[in-house]
């Protein structure tokens, strides 16, 4: 609706209806105005009158997107739970039934090595448990498949976890083992932008929904993924806290792997403690349906494969114009 200096009133509609009344005098004049369709009302002498319908005029005069499209989605926030809009942390995912994890499970997990929908949440397709032994790992809903993950001993330990970049305080050497995620310390150099880290302790999946995040923000397409990937240093964490580090392996490793509806983008094989940080950056297309995450062993078996990758997120592009914007 548009206001004039002398009082006129101009009504335009883009969509819908809307109904056009005009009071006074006794008289209830009114129009429904249709898609496509304007109507304005004057003052006069005679009080208001209704001029008719007429062509809505020019639609990009106007401004109709009140809410700037997002620039990024934060995976952090998605598997919390969240929209990608927010700064949800501190929840997981069961890699092994894609149920919600309210709190990080110490344990080891096994499973059927099948792929799990995430139904609880539209913008996660699912998980699994990539093991090569068992042939084709399917990597989501749609049924594209990958035969290239290695042999595996088909386990994990804890959940597919969102962790904040501040944590607490915790002196409880229990924490070394059981929490691996809060006891590799503050993880500054996996997440320079500081919104956190996806734990992602091998061998496990997980496929976002690239589809309906275009749904729920229309107007936006991803277009890129961006991380900083790396394994923290548990040998080094343990002396810290006094523990004796001959406990764990001389040396662990695991493999990363990015899919876009089943196509392999990115791949880096025996990343390392001492491999330092490595910076994630894959292409995406405005048809892509799927996005899948992907860490194994590198062929030690999972004991202090403490893998991370801080800041994930997902660059958006605006479909609009800069009037609609």
């Amino acid at each position: 609706m548009e206001v004039s200096d002398e009082g006129n009133t101009t009504s335009r509609v883009f969509r819908g209806s809307v109904k056009v009344q005009v009071v006074g005098d006794g008289r209830q004049d009114g129009v429904v105005l249709r898609e496509n369709e304007s109507a304005r009302v004057e003052k006069g002498e005679g009080g208001p009158r209704l001029v008719m319908p007429g062509k809505v005029g020019d639609p990009l005069t106007f401004v109709r997107q009140l809410v700037r499209p997002p620039r990024v989605l934060d995976l952090l926030d998605i598997v919390a739970g969240g929209n990608g809009m927010g700064w949800g942390r501190e929840r997981g995912i069961d890699p092994s039934t894609g149920m919600e994890d309210p709190v990080f499970a110490a344990r080891d997990r096994g499973g059927d090595r099948q792929y799990r929908p995430v139904g609880w949440h539209k913008l996660i397709d699912g998980v699994f448990m990539p093991d090569g032994k068992a042939g084709p790992v399917q990597l989501d809903s749609a049924g594209h498949t990958f035969a290239g993950f290695p042999g595996t001993d088909g386990r994990v330990f804890g959940s597919i976890w969102a962790r904040a970049a501040e944590v607490k305080p915790n002196d409880r050497r229990a924490e070394i083992i059981n929490n691996w995620v809060y006891a590799m310390g503050p993880g500054k150099q996996f997440m320079p932008d500081h919104r956190g880290l996806l734990g992602l302790s091998p061998n496990v999946g997980i496929t976002f929904n690239l589809e309906a995040m275009r749904r729920a923000h229309p107007g936006t397409v991803p277009s890129r993924f961006r991380a900083v990937a790396g394994l923290a240093d548990a040998r080094r964490v343990f002396a810290e806290h006094g523990q004796d580090p001959d406990r764990l392996p001389a040396s662990v490793a695991a493999d990363l792997w990015v899919f876009v509806d089943g196509r392999l983008k990115f791949k880096r094989l025996q990343l390392r403690p001492e491999s330092g940080t490595l910076k994630v950056d894959v292409e995406l297309a405005p048809g892509d349906r799927f996005l899948t995450l992907a860490v194994t062993d590198g062929g030690d078996k999972i004991v202090a494969d403490w893998f991370v990758l801080g800041d994930p997120v997902l660059e958006m592009v605006s479909t609009l114009s800069e009037n609609q914007e």
